[in-house]
């Protein structure tokens, strides 16, 4: 009797944790994102942040705008000497009913997974993308964006994005 009320809590709180995934709409994903962590198949993890001086960025707009950034800082020993915002991609994406697709790519149903409001994962090639909702201003996420509509990097707004980006 003990193990049949085990075995029927575990089956609950299964059946909870799934009916939960399924309540976060895809609309959650509206938003600036940071890339928390990769972790290959192989077992090797890469952690992004003030550790690594690297961060990966992505912005969801509300009617299917998208971009992908990578910034980084550059150091000379342990003295910041700059911050480089390396535009990746500027264009659309969509996602409907668990199908993802960015840049017209062909859409798949594991490239990108809402875990809840703050969190979602992807795969892509060899390994599992972890990202996390970023806190940033939306000064912050206008120039990154715009950076990546253009590709030209101004410098006023730096100091903002390695405070917001990379303070732990």
């Amino acid at each position: 009797m003990k193990k049949l009320i085990i075995l029927m809590a575990v089956a609950l709180i299964s059946a909870m944790q799934v009916d939960a995934q399924e309540k976060v709409s895809e609309k959650e994903l509206v938003g600036a994102w940071m890339m928390d962590s990769m972790l290959y198949d192989n077992g090797k993890t890469i952690a992004f942040g003030l550790k690594q001086g690297y961060r990966q960025f992505k912005y969801y707009g509300p009617k299917g705008e998208y971009a992908a950034a990578g910034i980084s800082l550059r150091m000379k020993g342990r003295v910041l000497i700059g911050l480089e915002i390396t535009p990746q991609e500027y264009g659309e994406y969509t996602f409907k009913d668990g199908w993802y697709s960015e840049m017209g790519r062909k859409a798949t149903n594991d490239g990108l997974n809402l875990t809840d409001k703050n969190t979602f994962k992807g795969r892509w090639q060899n390994h599992l993308d972890v990202w996390k909702r970023a806190p940033l201003s939306d000064k912050t996420v206008k120039y990154i964006v715009d950076c990546c509509k253009t590709k030209n990097i101004p410098t006023d707004i730096k100091q903002d994005i390695l405070k917001e980006m990379f303070s732990e």
